[in-house]
Order: structure tokens, then sequence, then C-alpha cells
């Protein structure tokens, strides 16, 4: 359905920004990572910030879009 279509796209695209910022700014993911991420070389890099993305709740997603990307992002 469009509507389930365009939700999913949404989703992705929060996702894939989300890992950029965090990639580039790993101390945006705060303190309980930064200790990891200081002395990480880049691959475990990019599996700490998968990590993250994943254990965040969808609520949680959209919090932090809106607290990287002052962005109001719907996923309805």
């Amino acid at each position: 359905h469009p509507n389930v279509w365009r939700v999913m796209q949404a989703a992705e695209e929060l996702v894939e920004k989300l890992f950029d910022v965090y990639l580039d700014k790993p101390l945006e993911m705060g303190e309980g990572w930064t200790d990891l991420m200081v002395q990480s070389d880049r691959r475990k890099l990019y599996r700490q910030v998968c990590d993250y993305i994943a254990g965040m709740t969808d609520d949680f997603a959209l919090k932090e879009a809106r607290r990287l990307f002052d962005a109001d992002t719907e996923l309805r």
C-alpha cells in the first residue's frame, strides 16, 4: 500500500541520516558510548553505530531526529 511504503521510506531515510551523523560525530551518542569510540578503529566504529541505532526505540529515534536535525519527522 502506498501509505505503508511512504512510512517505510521515511524510516529508512531517518536511520541513514542518524547513521551518518553518529559516524561523523560519535560523541552525539552520549557518554556510555564515548569511551569505547575514542580508541576504536573505523570498522569497530561502524559496528558500534549500528548497535546503537539497532537498540533504539522508534520514539527515541524520532527524538534524536528532532535533537540532531531540528526536524519533526512523522512515521505514520
